[in-house]
């Protein structure tokens, strides 16, 4: 599901925590980088309601460092090769 920048958002999802519940979402939206438990609720919800639909950001992170890999990997071998194993794995 695309979302528009400038889309209006009206509906409301809430629920409780007890202290120690909201600590750890708080804890936790920090180690994520989100700005707020809030944010990051609603990044964790998204994310699994648009499952089918693209990666999430972690699935982004570890596809660009295998892109990235693949991409040095290839330089090393030479612009020619075909063999696309990694150069210590050819004999």
């Amino acid at each position: 599901m695309s979302e528009s920048k400038d889309a209006k958002k009206i509906k409301t999802i809430a629920f409780r925590l007890t202290d120690e519940e909201y600590a750890r979402a708080e804890s936790a939206a920090i180690a994520a980088g989100d700005e707020s438990p809030s944010s990051w609720c609603r990044t964790l919800v998204l994310a699994k309601a648009n499952a089918g639909e693209g990666m999430t950001k972690n699935q982004r992170l570890i596809y660009e460092e295998i892109v990235r890999v693949r991409y040095l990997n290839e330089k090393a071998a030479g612009a020619n090769s075909s063999d696309l194993r990694p150069i210590w794995l050819r004999r």
